[in-house]
């Protein structure tokens, strides 16, 4: 992990670019981080001390459940807010955070930040917006999640995903993001041999193609819908 306190380079002209920008601007630090695939910007139990933004990359907010197992609540993928979405400066993170490709993150103390808030509330709608984003991306996973049967899990996980990073190719909604069988299956909770077990059927059954490893692209997304009900 690499860090420096210089000016964030986001895409230009995006919401969380010209927050960062303003926030900047107006005194707050914003610390830029690098990290490769596997590093974590924070762990389960770490202090919370600031807002966390994706700049670059592909990254995976969990938590663990059965002692070692991986339940994915949210994934980023070239931008968003991660963290504690919150402005309380004491405390400690509840889950984790893991780069899945090179990342490149920024830092935004949460002291200053309230303290700037105090005084101007101008940035306040974008913080907002943001959070309102955290939490319907924690409550599609616990939809998700709470489903017993697999195949369901997966078709809202791939509807979940097409609609967030798909981007069509003339067949379909291929997703940006690039995902293994064990990535998925952390997403739904439940063991990489079933993701690929199914993920075969809906193959077979046409809902989707797997051009290339973890590459998926969505080509029926009516008949997904229909599996996920």
């Amino acid at each position: 992990m690499q860090e420096a306190s210089v000016p964030p380079r986001g895409q230009s002209g995006t919401p969380q670019a010209s927050l960062l920008a303003g926030l900047e601007a107006s005194g707050v630090p914003v610390i830029e981080r690098r990290y490769s695939p596997g590093e974590h910007p924070y762990m389960r139990g770490d202090p919370d001390e600031g807002l966390w933004f994706l700049l670059e990359g592909t990254l995976e907010v969990y938590k663990l459940y059965n002692a070692f197992s991986k339940a994915t609540v949210r994934l980023l993928d070239g931008g968003g807010l991660f963290g504690e979405p919150s402005l309380r400066s004491a405390g400690r993170h509840r889950d984790s955070a893991e780069a899945l490709s090179a990342c490149r993150a920024a830092k935004v103390p949460k002291g200053p930040l309230l303290r700037r808030l105090s005084e101007d509330a101008g940035c306040a709608p974008a913080l907002l917006c943001s959070f309102a984003g955290c939490a319907e991306e924690r409550e599609a996973a616990t939809e998700r999640l709470l489903d017993r049967e697999v195949e369901r899990r997966l078709a809202r996980l791939l509807l979940e995903l097409a609609g967030r990073f798909g981007e069509g190719d003339g067949r379909g909604r291929r997703v940006r993001a690039r995902l293994s069988h064990y990535e998925l299956s952390c997403m739904v909770a439940c063991t990489r041999e079933a993701v690929s077990k199914v993920m075969g059927e809906f193959r077979e059954a046409g809902l989707i193609e797997t051009p290339r490893s973890c590459v998926v692209v969505v080509l029926d997304e009516s008949g997904l819908r229909k599996v996920a009900s």
